[in-house]
């Protein structure tokens, strides 16, 4: 009798194709410096023929072969047909055949035509719901593995504390912008932010944490800015020490685009345009891998070791972090997988992405004021309706990363309010009124006269972005990247035509996602949603503030003069069509150790004739920090408990010695639906 062996082939090939070897085995079988240097398309495709260019590729590839990027203005055949020229050639002609990182923006949806567009990360915030946002990630990453796209550069995480600054399947997330990037001087984009290591961590750090280290990020992005004086780009203290040292963070950091040319020539920490100075700060602090925009200065690499300024483990070490991503995501087991073609329009923009998109929109508008219980409206008792404003209709305000033209598509305010009332006899009276960009008042006549015939009037007026194209072509914007307001006001006719609307007496949202005008429609009907600017550090801030009133009288005060410094709204204010009653606040443990959970049950009734969604806000002190909060739809008349755990370990300080410790003291839980509006309090002692 004979017996053949049979071997399984994994164990024949070379270790970094043996998906059952140890990752650290594989990757020390791959070290290659290509892997440092991202790439793009561009180079090899034309993005407005979908023409290509052999020979750009084959440039492209001999030194930007770790990554390329792919956000282009194509048809989705176009953009999977050349990431798959791509990967094969690096399959096919290199030594050995690492396939590519392809990355594009989804900080709101896939960055690629006529894929769903949700609203912009600070609307998300003010959802309060962290698993609709979840869904949208989902969305969002199962539209890029479709068309072959496997990395992308999302979520924002930044503190959003400087509101003039205009900029959150096995697809690697990419964490941006590591860190504290969002509150710039002046509100300028780039600009430095001042702070010290206690601000840093207190403040800035602990998304990032939760994003990277607890979710298991695959990448993180670094930032353009300075802090403290030191560039984002060439912290060795938070991008090794921190990050890697203390955190235990295992994955590649990729350079914002541009970001390693401005270490020499913007921050001055060496002489314009010195590649090899900026090869060693960026490479050494463990900026592992640089991205296109710049000069590709990691093309020095080579000739750094060569004359032994850079040591050879530093280069290996750096190139580690972006394979360890790769074997992660399983590109070297499917570097070439896609949907098929048939299931594209099934995975892309499809109905459940649209109604997500909507309820999105629909979760992040917040009424700040409702007079005269004008609201909710009833399509019964209405007989006409005025939409008025230069952002009512003719285009989608999404804000930027959106793909050429994508304002030109979705669901405007005037689009869903006509199909909300669909069926009525309501009529809907639309007048533009002005242009968002001028002070030309010719057109206000016209929308006084569709606000003077009509019961109620919906007037959209606000800032503006533009996609990815128009933006970087310099077309007017009042917000988005490099685009940044001195102030918060109203451009053009815009706030005088508010003015005007408001003189007839007739009673009276952050970018939207694709679904926007729709949402806008169903919130006249029905709201619950809070917003989510917080600002509420300890210090010694006294208040005393002056005022001007309309009729010229000053009444002067100390902070400030003729001002007032509280914020308009509380951190966590929102209205409702309903009101809401809480009572009977117990927790779990009046005793903890920092180890332990407290759960908080309160008992919260909608006191309205009215169903109603509450976020119900858990506030602890003496930080007066937000630690919980749930979102919960209660019927009219209805009472229900909702509990909401407390983590002791997430109390902590960092104290006088710079160490982060639960201190033994009595904490105070408050819980309410804003900061200042605090329905009940209990307290524990650690």
């Amino acid at each position: 009798m004979q017996y053949i062996l049979l071997l399984d082939c994994p164990l024949l090939a070379p270790i970094y194709k043996n998906p059952r070897a140890p990752i650290g085995d594989r990757i020390a079988d791959l070290l290659s410096l290509g892997q440092l240097m991202q790439g793009d398309m561009a180079n090899w495709m034309n993005s407005e023929t979908g023409e290509f260019n052999a020979t750009g590729l084959e440039v492209s590839m001999e030194y930007k072969r770790g990554a390329f990027y792919v956000g282009q203005p194509v048809d989705w055949e176009c953009l999977a047909v050349n990431i798959e020229r791509a990967q094969k050639w690096l399959l096919e002609n290199t030594t050995l055949g690492i396939p590519a990182l392809i990355q594009t923006e989804g900080i709101h949806g896939f960055l690629i035509g006529n894929a769903a567009i949700f609203n912009s990360p600070i609307g998300l915030g003010c959802s309060w719901d962290p698993p609709l946002i979840e869904k949208m990630a989902e969305v969002i990453s199962r539209e890029a593995a479709t068309l072959r796209v496997n990395n992308l550069l999302a979520p924002v995480v930044d503190v959003a504390r400087e509101l003039r600054f205009g900029r959150s399947r096995k697809v690697a997330a990419t964490v941006k912008h590591f860190a504290a990037f969002g509150t710039p001087e002046q509100g300028l984009n780039t600009a430095p932010v001042h702070g010290g290591e206690r601000e840093m961590r207190r403040t800035n750090l602990p998304a990032f944490k939760k994003s990277i280290i607890d979710a298991d990020a695959w990448s993180v992005m670094g930032a353009y800015h300075s802090y403290d004086g030191v560039p984002a780009a060439a912290d060795y203290h938070l991008l090794t020490e921190i990050l890697r040292d203390e955190w235990g963070y295992k994955n590649y950091v990729i350079s914002n685009a541009g970001a390693s040319d401005k270490l020499c020539n913007d921050h001055a920490l060496c002489e314009r345009g010195d590649m090899r100075a900026v090869t060693m700060l960026a490479l050494t602090a463990g900026n592992d891998v640089e991205m296109g925009g710049g000069s590709f200065n990691y093309r020095k690499i080579p000739e750094l070791i060569e004359d032994g300024t850079l040591d050879l483990a530093i280069v290996d070490r750096a190139v580690s972090r972006p394979l360890t991503t790769k074997f992660k995501t399983g590109l070297f087991e499917n570097p070439l997988v896609t949907a098929p073609k048939s299931q594209w329009t099934k995975l892309i923009n499809n109905a459940e992405a649209k109604e997500l998109a909507r309820k999105l929109d629909r979760e992040s508008i917040v009424l700040l004021e409702k007079y005269n219980n004008l609201l909710p409206l009833n399509p019964k008792t209405l007989k006409s309706i005025a939409v008025v404003g230069p952002m009512a209709h003719g285009f989608m305000n999404y804000g930027d990363y959106v793909v050429y033209n994508s304002q030109y598509r979705g669901v405007t305010p005037l689009d869903g309010i006509k199909s909300a009332l669909t069926g009525t006899s309501v009529k809907v009276n639309y007048a533009q009124g002005a242009e968002r960009w001028s002070s030309d008042k010719s057109g206000f006549p016209a929308a006084i006269y569709a606000v003077e015939k009509s019961d109620v009037a919906v007037v959209v007026v606000g800032t503006w972005s533009r996609d990815q194209t128009e933006l970087w072509r310099g077309f007017n914007a009042t917000t988005g990247e490099h685009v940044d307001v001195h102030n918060l006001k109203l451009v053009g006719a815009q706030a005088d035509l508010v003015r005007a609307i408001i003189d007839t007496g007739k009673p009276q949202q952050f970018y939207p996602g694709e679904q926007g005008g729709n949402a806008l429609a169903d919130i006249l009907s029905d709201i619950g949603t809070r917003l989510s600017y917080y600002d509420y550090l300890k210090g010694a801030r006294y208040v005393d503030p002056g005022k001007q009133y309309s009729n010229g009288t000053l009444v002067f005060g100390h902070q400030f003069v003729l001002e007032d410094p509280r914020p308009l709204y509380p951190f966590g204010y929102g209205e409702s069509f309903s009101t809401f009653d809480y009572s009977d606040l117990k927790l779990s443990k009046t005793n903890a150790t920092a180890t332990d959970k407290v759960v908080a049950k309160i008992k919260v009734k909608n006191t309205s004739k009215v169903d109603g969604t509450e976020v119900v806000q858990l506030v602890v002190t003496p930080n007066k920090e937000l630690k919980g909060f749930k979102k919960v739809k209660i019927g009219a008349g209805k009472q229900i408990q909702v509990e909401i755990p407390i983590y002791v370990a997430d109390l902590g300080v960092w104290n006088l010695m710079n160490k982060y410790v639960v201190e033994k003291a009595e904490f105070i839980v408050q819980v309410g639906n804003s900061s200042e509006s605090i329905q009940a309090r209990a307290s524990f002692w650690v």
